[in-house]
């Protein structure tokens, strides 16, 4: 019954470790607590009820990532709608916080996938735009580059740049890395010269 209702249960990965494959049978006080827990988590009146989902609403999804599991809830009006956990693999385990993090985005997103189709995702266009870069991510605090955060506080406006040098520069990016030959590429040239509207 309880995995039925674990969409409705908040850090379940954690409460259910012991109902894994691998794991050895021992029922000890700490089971018997989680277990309790369990009971009153479904059977609690007032606890968190669920609020049924208004499409003409936006909503909000929260996340989180531990050492042992993953956990997403779908709020509207600071109200849950469902929730969702998941434990880690061992090698989940040993990824480091910010992969974790993201990795509870792909969960909470993939889980909550009928609620958010029609929604803006900004992270996800963001990560659009930046395909084109090879870029690693690295976490460093504040105080630890005070540069960067100096420049991002001061308000400093820099000049954009137009469409045309954008459009330039990626142009000039795809033709850096396309597999042509020179005879092929001059001939795209003398073909572009040609053009009327080019």
């Amino acid at each position: 019954m309880f995995t039925y209702l674990a969409q409705y249960s908040p850090h379940l990965s954690e409460k259910t470790a012991i109902l894994r494959e691998d794991t050895r049978w021992n029922w000890c006080p700490e089971h018997e607590a989680a277990f309790t827990e369990m009971k009153n988590i479904i059977t609690q009146v007032p606890g968190p009820v669920l609020k049924y989902y208004d499409t003409g609403k936006h909503g909000t999804v929260q996340l989180d990532a531990s050492q042992s599991g993953l956990e997403a809830v779908l709020l509207q009006d600071g109200k849950p709608v469902t929730y969702a956990s998941k434990a880690l693999t061992p090698t989940q385990q040993a990824y480091v916080q910010l992969e974790k993090e993201a990795l509870a985005l792909v969960f909470g997103c993939e889980k909550f996938h009928h609620y958010l189709l029609a929604t803006p995702l900004r992270v996800q266009r963001m990560r659009i735009r930046l395909q084109k870069h090879n870029v690693t991510v690295k976490y460093k605090p504040g105080k630890d580059i005070p540069v960067a955060g100096t420049l991002s506080r001061s308000g400093a406006c820099e000049e954009k740049p137009s469409e045309d040098q954008d459009l330039e520069s990626y142009v000039g990016s795809i033709v850096k890395e396309m597999p042509v030959s020179d005879g092929k590429m001059e001939e795209i040239r003398d073909s572009t010269k040609r053009d009327e509207e080019l």
